[in-house]
């Protein structure tokens, strides 16, 4: 019975001793496990910090440059804002000027008005006294006697060359008026027979500054002719047409004159003679 209760006892002992040594045994396996997995967490949580630590200087510094770029944008907003008041001051400026402008052409138009209204009225004026005192004979000029006792009538031009005196009007007539208007101071509109005494005339005339002059030539029968005031005529042995028998005429059945024009250098033209202009006695001494 003893041996069979040792027996026993051996066998619960090796039972006992079997079952704690494995216990220990599966004890430092779970401590090597839990050791190894917490290093490898410990690792990942520095690499996540890290990670984290990075990306917040990341943050940081994309604030800085938000910060930045804001400042940069509220800068070119200031300078925008310059730049517009000062387009609005200068535009407001041009605007003043323009009108100031405007208001100024406005009264140098109504002056320059006014001063043509003025000359328009004088120049009338002028033809009425031309007409009511033109019939009176005009007293003659010291200056223009000649050895020969000869004299030109005031405001008449002397040429001895040429053998004659002549008028350059200030007024305007027709062809017609203007050759009564020569007839009353013992004259005609001028006749020319010469070279020396077309150019002559052209550049006399040219220091007038006037545009067109009527001289003696009419038509005659589809001639052109020089007329005298008392209704004769005589040949033209010398002419200076602008061009070869530069006639024009204005209307079929309207009288033709001759006159100088400025546009051709004061060569000889042809008009209407019932047109206005002025025109060049001519009275031989």
């Amino acid at each position: 019975m003893n041996i069979w209760l040792l027996m026993v006892f051996s066998f619960l002992s090796y039972s006992c001793n079997g079952s704690l040594v494995d216990q220990n045994t599966q004890s430092y396996k779970v401590a090597a496990v839990d050791g190894k997995d917490i290093t490898n967490i410990k690792t990942e949580v520095d690499v996540m910090k890290g990670n984290y630590h990075a990306l917040f200087m990341r943050v940081i510094n994309n604030e800085h440059e938000i910060a930045f770029l804001k400042g940069q944008t509220q800068q070119l907003e200031n300078k925008l804002a310059n730049t517009r008041r000062t387009f609005s001051c200068e535009i407001e400026g041009l605007r003043d000027g323009t009108i100031q402008l405007e208001q100024d052409l406005k009264e140098t138009t109504n002056a320059w008005k006014t001063i043509n209204d003025t000359i328009q009225d004088l120049r009338q004026r002028v033809n009425v006294l031309d007409n009511k005192y033109s019939h009176l004979k005009i007293p003659r000029k010291h200056s223009n006697k000649s050895g020969d006792g000869s004299e030109c009538p005031l405001d008449w031009v002397r040429r001895v060359g040429f053998g004659a005196c002549y008028f350059f009007s200030y007024s305007q007539k027709s062809w017609n008026d203007a050759q009564e208007q020569c007839r009353r101071h013992n004259g005609s509109l001028t006749d020319i027979y010469s070279e020396n005494e077309a150019v002559w005339l052209a550049k006399f005339s040219r220091n007038h500054t006037v545009p067109y002059f009527w001289i003696g030539g009419k038509n005659d029968h589809g001639v052109l002719k020089w007329f005298t005031s008392d209704g004769k005529t005589k040949h033209m042995n010398y002419t200076r047409w602008f061009r070869v028998r530069s006639y024009q005429y204005p209307e079929s059945n309207s009288s033709i004159c001759a006159h100088l024009n400025d546009g051709v250098d004061y060569k000889w033209f042809t008009w209407d003679c019932n047109e206005s202009f002025n025109f060049i006695c001519k009275a031989y001494i």
